[in-house]
């Protein structure tokens, strides 16, 4: 049986504007009515909510980039970094190239994605009130231990199990406080995928 004829068979829902899907590969058949077209599913739909869009976003992670002094291993952002000094403009345009790149790549890609958060996404700490700070003294998480404590293990981000595991017996717990840096640090790197609850109430100020 033709696309078409199955289309036709369907409920009245306006044929034109039907379609169905099915897993092909690396991304689904969007099927319409006159033609069978391949929806690549990429890592810009998988991570959405951390797209870079306005100027002031790109200029902060090409900054960023900038900044090191060590080349991305990425070829594209390896360009881009290597004329960061020569020729800004050229490296800009180079480094949102290579960003755009990355947004097309296969949503199950992992190869330098660390790299890629870094200069091409949001991260947690990127999307948090302005107002907020990242803990990074010990003591200042001694007023989030009765609340961090009370938690579930299975219910807190990965990054935060190793400190829960070494909470102690009180907020005044050296180890169980350097834990909490390293934790939120690796949070706060962490690409953003929506507010996350724990970075929110543990990690910041």
């Amino acid at each position: 049986m033709s696309p078409i004829m199955a289309i036709g068979k369907l409920p009245a829902l306006g044929a034109a504007s039907l379609g169905t899907a099915s897993a092909v590969g690396g991304g689904y058949w969007a099927l319409t009515r006159d033609s069978k077209t391949e929806v690549k599913e990429d890592l810009k739909s998988k991570y959405k909510l951390a797209i870079l869009k306005e100027q002031a976003d790109w200029d902060k992670k090409f900054n960023t980039l900038k900044g090191e002094s060590n080349s991305p291993t990425y070829a594209p952002l390896k360009a881009a970094h290597d004329k960061r000094t020569s020729n800004e403009s050229q490296a800009k345009t180079l480094h949102r190239q290579a960003c755009e790149g990355v947004y097309a790549l296969p949503k199950d890609h992992t190869q330098n994605l660390e790299e890629f958060v870094k200069y091409c996404f949001f991260n947690n700490l990127d999307k948090k009130e302005s107002s907020k700070n990242l803990i990074s003294t010990n003591g200042d998480f001694q007023d989030k231990w009765s609340t961090f404590s009370a938690k579930q293990e299975k219910d807190l981000s990965p990054d935060l199990v190793e400190a829960f595991k070494g909470k102690g017996n009180s907020n005044g717990d050296s180890g169980w406080q350097q834990k909490m840096v390293s934790g939120c640090k690796k949070l706060s790197e962490r690409i953003y995928e929506g507010e996350n609850e724990d970075f929110k109430n543990f990690c910041l100020k």
